[in-house]
């Protein structure tokens, strides 16, 4: 947690006083950093007796819910992830920081993982636009279930509709309709009409963001990377996925719709010596399953120089 508040030494990793005398913050505010995997001692008897439970050691995890989450992804050696949920956060996990100019420029940042090492991720707008467009609908009358977003995109006409899904407009709540449609005059595109439209059209807008985010971290860390896992809630978002695959053109691999436990109670099973840390991804891999998605034959890159195009238009 301490490494999301932006007062750490990105070089050192512990409090920058810098930071502290420049914000005039009281140093003595500010425990010790705690690394993940430290057994902090027991909880007490008096909460034991009142839960009706044995002493139970305390064990820090990865608090931050995406370094927990992170932890618990198999085979990333090769791969960036992407926690997929209310929000996206697409990164990658490395041994040092990229403190850049350029770093600074695509906005992305430096949490800490729980195995020491950096998770240089961005923080994009997920599926709260899907949550948004049910709750508009909704008030109009029409309740959608996921099973049926996907039965009326699949059904739905594609649009060449491009808008950026982190316009501050849409983070705030209410009238996401409302708000596309303004959009779209804003931009001169045609506005989607039909609630299949206007879902699709949000996952495809998701998945053109993922790629542009995922072309800015290869180019910032000087990498070539060949798969994204996809964990979290939205792993279960097979439409999403698929365009995600496409526009990438990588192979996609989703699964672990609740990483952050996972990825939290292995880390307490490694600490308690139940289970070697070298097991750690053996052990998710039989646990758990993971869908693989694979590029499909289409127009991607076409779409996605139109999406650019209108992105650097704006």
């Amino acid at each position: 947690m301490a490494s999301t508040t932006q007062l750490l030494n990105g070089g050192t990793k512990e409090w920058s006083e810098n930071l502290l005398e420049s914000l005039e913050l009281n140093s003595d505010l500010l425990y010790p950093i705690v690394k993940p995997g430290t057994i902090l001692g027991e909880l007490s008897s008096e909460l034991c007796e009142e839960l009706e439970i044995t002493p139970k050691k305390v064990i820090a995890v990865g608090s931050h819910d995406t370094a927990s989450a992170v932890f618990s992804i198999p085979n990333l050696e090769n791969s960036f992830f992407l926690s997929s949920g209310t929000w996206s956060l697409l990164g990658a996990t490395s041994p040092k920081p990229y403190l850049t100019d350029r770093s600074f420029g695509y906005q992305f940042s430096h949490e800490q993982g729980v195995e020491d090492d950096y998770l240089i991720l961005k923080n994009l707008t997920g599926l709260w636009l899907i949550e948004e467009l049910k709750r508009d609908y909704k008030k109009q009358g029409i309740t959608f279930s996921f099973d049926d977003i996907t039965k009326i995109t699949k059904e739905s006409r594609t649009l060449s509709f491009y808008f950026d899904t982190d316009d501050s407009e849409l983070a705030l709540p209410g009238n996401c309709i409302e708000k596309l449609k303004n959009y779209a005059l804003k931009t001169g595109q045609e506005s989607p009409t039909t609630p299949g439209e206007f879902f699709l059209a949000v996952y495809h807008n998701l998945a053109l963001k993922y790629r542009k985010t995922f072309e800015e971290l290869e180019e910032l860390m000087g990498v070539k990377k060949e798969t994204l896992a996809i964990v979290g809630g939205g792993s279960n978002a097979a439409i999403l996925n698929q365009l995600t695959a496409n526009y990438l053109g990588k192979k996609v691999y989703a699964g672990l719709p609740e990483a952050t436990v996972v990825g939290n109670t292995l880390l307490q099973f490694i600490t308690l010596g139940k289970v070697p840390i070298d097991d750690k991804e053996k052990l998710v891999k039989e646990s758990f399953y993971f869908t693989e998605f694979q590029p499909e034959k289409g127009e991607w890159n076409a779409y996605y120089q139109h999406y650019i195009n209108k992105m650097e238009a704006l």
